[in-house]
């Protein structure tokens, strides 16, 4: 570095120094320290507008995230709502039908015992072990048979059994 004297001496070594019209000279280290701490800076302000984009980015992306779990979150209250609703609506069906069936049991056991004690001949079926044997003979053959004439003479002692008990009765 020096005045406008020294510039004149110093021209001719171009490798360390330049001229510069005002006749500040200055040093190729100076120059190179100068122009790598503007590139670094530039290097520093561009990566932080990367950084910056890259924050942005991820914010968004997980703005977007929440706003989808919220949007998911509320359709499933919805459906569980709607499901409470339909379960209440099938429980409340089946105790109806629930309660049809036993009416309707009680009506046939009273209108099967008024038909018995019309008719009291009629024999009572299901209290009495009539004809086991034949049915439980019968009901292994079907079982164990695809061909059910194979099971003809079960059915035969099935028939005469059904018979036997009903004249009996």
């Amino acid at each position: 570095m020096g005045n406008k004297n020294s510039t004149t001496s110093n021209l001719n070594d171009s490798s360390e120094t330049s001229v510069i019209e005002s006749g500040v000279v200055l040093s190729q280290s100076l120059q190179a320290e100068i122009v790598q701490q503007f590139e670094n800076e530039n290097m520093q302000k561009t990566w932080s507008n990367i950084q910056k984009g890259i924050i942005d980015e991820n914010n968004t992306r997980t703005l977007q995230d929440k706003l989808h779990s919220a949007e998911v979150e509320q359709a499933l209250n919805r459906w569980r709502a709607d499901n409470k609703h339909v379960q209440s609506q099938l429980d409340d069906k089946i105790d109806l039908l629930r309660g049809k069936f036993r009416d309707l049991e009680v009506s046939i056991r009273y209108d099967v015992e008024k038909f018995e004690s019309k008719f009291d001949q009629v024999p009572k079926f299901g209290g009495n072990d009539a004809c086991i044997d034949a049915r439980g003979g019968l009901m292994a053959c079907y079982k164990n048979n695809s061909d059910i004439r194979k099971c003809d003479v079960f059915v035969q002692a099935m028939e005469n059994c059904t018979k036997q008990t009903i004249i009996s009765s």
